[in-house]
């Protein structure tokens, strides 16, 4: 019964492969038709190739790579793929910093000055202080590169490096120019029941000695500035037609604005004497951007403009350290003027911050794939802290050559500012 019933299924599976066989024979070909021809549209590039435009002709058309296409359907499969689709872009800075303000360092008086009275404000005069300084343009670097995702250019992973070489002011006397050199301050300690008010340490003096030698010195003031930032991005095309382009980035920023100064004197009369204060500041931020960059081509002419603002935190650090040599008469050689018990050491803080850039370039294409780019740049931070304004100049001389008698001054606190580059950029970048 089994077999039988094996047998009937296989004839009937049999006689259906047949008469599929058949209808299969009887059937009518199919008739194929050509692919109605299509133009090959050229995606836009990523910072805007040049495109016909109805103001100008193309004065790159015989190189090929340039063409009047729309990216709309660029992702199509007969559409043409610029491979392997990337950007780099290396510039020439020629940037200003905001300049830091310093109180009076230095005075000097008019020779005939009895010690006591030398070098003490509001009567001295100011020789260095009381001022800005370090805002002098300066030549840097930054090198922008990405990668895009697809071969239409609509998806991208940017890298972006910005630095400034360093910014170093040096300020020096010595006694031979000028033979009365102070560094003034304000003394809190008092005598006969009264604060003593405005006073100087005497560098050199004529008289300046504890029976009236003549004392010589020396005294150098420097600052250092350095900044540098990261931009790690993501590109995501919003439009893009034949003249236009626009694009969102969203992603991190990174900075560092490091800063010094360092006030460096020595007095000598029988043997030297070196007194050194040192402030250092650091400014390290990490957030979260999120900006445009737009493009539109003129022919072989194009605009660029990029806006972007980021939003994070700033690690503040400040650094307070003094130095004498030999050391002072309590045996502590970590003590300076500005910078002694009461206010020496590391101090760290964090704070919010936002950081906007704006960026606006004129670019020609001067080859095939190849840019030559100028334009102006600016990026602001909203709060950071710098070397002149941690200084106070309120100071009980008691600390550095005995035990501290009365209010502990210098101290320390967070003193805020805000910062900016900006400058003249001149650059070359490669479409791939």
């Amino acid at each position: 019964m089994g077999c039988k019933h094996s047998i009937f299924i296989s004839a009937a599976f049999l006689l259906a492969l047949l008469a599929g066989r058949s209808h299969a024979q009887q059937a009518p070909a199919e008739t194929l038709r050509p692919r109605p021809a299509t133009t090959i549209a050229r995606p836009a590039s990523a910072q805007g190739v040049i495109q016909r435009s109805p103001y100008t002709s193309n004065p790159f058309e015989e190189y090929g790579g340039y063409g009047a296409g729309d990216c709309a359907n660029c992702c199509e499969e007969e559409c043409w793929f610029w491979d392997p689709g990337m950007w780099v872009e290396a510039d020439v800075l020629m940037w200003w910093r905001s300049a830091q303000n310093l109180p009076p360092l230095v005075t000097t008086s008019p020779a005939g000055t009895i010690a006591n009275n030398s070098g003490v404000l509001p009567l001295a005069t100011i020789l260095y202080g009381n001022e800005e300084v370090g805002g002098r343009m300066r030549v840097g670097g930054r090198i922008d590169a990405g990668l895009w995702f697809d071969r239409c250019n609509l998806y991208g992973l940017g890298v972006r490096y910005t630095t400034l070489g360093t910014d170093t002011s040096v300020f020096s006397l010595n006694s031979t120019q000028n033979p009365i050199i102070a560094r003034p301050f304000f003394d809190v300690t008092t005598d006969n029941g009264n604060i003593v008010g405005e006073n100087a340490f005497l560098v050199a003096h004529p008289t300046g000695g504890p029976q009236g030698e003549r004392t010589t010195g020396s005294i150098t003031v420097t600052t250092t500035s350095q900044v540098a930032s990261t931009d790690i991005y993501y590109r995501h095309n919003l439009r893009a037609d034949e003249l236009t382009r626009l694009d969102c980035i969203v992603g991190y920023q990174g900075s560092a604005i490091n800063e010094g100064l360092t006030i460096d004197s020595t007095t000598t009369l029988v043997n030297s004497i070196r007194v050194t204060d040192t402030f250092l500041t650091k400014n390290q931020f990490n957030g979260g951007m999120i900006g445009l960059i737009s493009n539109r081509d003129y022919g072989p002419w194009e605009v660029n403009l990029l806006t972007k603002v980021a939003f994070g935190t700033t690690e503040e650090t400040v650094m307070i350290q003094g130095l004498r040599d030999p050391p002072a008469g309590n045996g502590n050689a970590n003590t300076g003027l500005l910078a002694v018990t009461s206010n020496s050491g590391t101090f760290r803080q964090n704070d919010f911050c936002v950081s906007p850039e704006v960026a606006l370039k004129l670019g020609y294409h001067v080859a095939p794939n190849m840019t030559f780019t100028v334009g102006y740049s600016v990026i602001y931070w909203s709060t950071v802290v710098r070397p002149g304004d941690q200084i106070d100049p309120v100071i009980n001389p008691t600390q550095i050559d005995g035990a501290l008698a009365g209010e502990a001054r210098p101290n320390f606190r967070f003193n805020h500012d805000d910062f900016w580059v900006q400058g003249i950029n001149l650059g070359l970048r490669w479409d791939y």
